[in-house]
């Protein structure tokens, strides 16, 4: 059942470790993801394998309010 079609979920740390496998459940329960990580390439790469569509991986530093605020906007835009 993917009973979260429909749904966009963005997940910090989503390129590796835990925050990847989330990003995979969760994409797998039918949500587009946002993958934000420190890494913008790792978390492009991170949200390329995973399945379905309507990902995106951003780079950002969570730690820094305006580039919080200026990915929120890219992820509104790009994943919805």
């Amino acid at each position: 059942m993917r009973e979260l079609e429909g749904r966009v979920a963005l997940v910090t740390g989503g390129s590796r470790g835990i925050g990847r496998a989330v990003s995979q459940a969760l994409a797998e329960a039918g949500a587009r993801l946002a993958v934000v990580a420190r890494n913008g390439e790792g978390a492009s790469r991170a949200a390329a394998d995973l399945p379905g569509e309507g990902h995106g991986g951003f780079g950002c530093d969570v730690g820094d309010p305006k580039a919080v605020q200026a990915t929120l906007t890219d992820v509104e835009s790009t994943v919805g």
